[in-house]
């Protein structure tokens, strides 16, 4: 959010917390949570990987992406969910409410394809992202190479949505540049995350 803050200044825009900006900085907490959560399984998290891409692309069948959202909880119930997701109904309904609040600011059509584009692209490095994760049942331990590519993807991602939740829409410069700036800031993250997790392992 504070980047996101930041952006609108150097792009000389409104300073504004819009309800796209909430709605993204609480999807990816939202999502990271139930990807990485060990109590899911594969099973699920493979049917709401297709459900939730889907639902960025292509919007909802029963929600008017027209009409302004209030925060008001959707039915769980009109979700229609495979039977390994019925259980986590209430955590999916909450992340396709948070979409609705980035719908509230930017309507669905051509003109800003490119700011839902820019959120599937983000989800499938989410997905991605779990290649990181060895395990001995996998029986295969990721490598430095698959590690760089994938935060560099991943936090490039996040960033060019942020500029395309700002403006809309987005020069191919200010999709470089902020490219470069999240994976410099994923990397960073990465390094916080490992130092944190070294330091536990010793006092330990």
């Amino acid at each position: 959010m504070w980047f996101m803050i930041a952006f609108q200044i150097q792009v000389n825009s409104s300073l504004i917390l819009t309800d796209s900006i909430f709605g993204y900085n609480m999807l990816y907490p939202y999502t990271d949570n139930f990807i990485d959560s060990n109590q899911i399984s594969r099973k699920a998290k493979k049917e709401f990987t297709q459900i939730f891409h889907k639902r960025l692309l292509e919007g909802d069948l029963i929600h008017n992406s027209n009409t302004y959202f209030n925060g008001k909880p959707s039915n769980i119930n009109q979700l229609n969910l495979p039977s390994s997701l019925e259980v986590h109904a209430d955590r999916v309904g909450k992340i396709f409410d948070m979409v609705k609040f980035i719908e509230n600011n930017w309507k669905r059509g051509e003109k800003y394809h490119c700011v839902y584009m820019s959120l599937a692209t983000i989800h499938e490095s989410q997905m991605k992202s779990t290649l990181q994760h060895a395990r001995i049942e996998d029986g295969y331990e990721p490598t430095m190479a698959l590690i760089e590519e994938i935060s560099a993807e991943k936090g490039g991602a996040s960033l060019i949505a942020a500029g395309f939740l700002i403006e809309g829409r987005l020069t191919k410069a200010k999709m470089a540049y902020l490219e470069y700036m999240g994976f410099a800031f994923q990397l960073l993250d990465d390094l916080q995350v490992n130092f944190i997790f070294m330091k536990i392992i010793y006092l330990k």
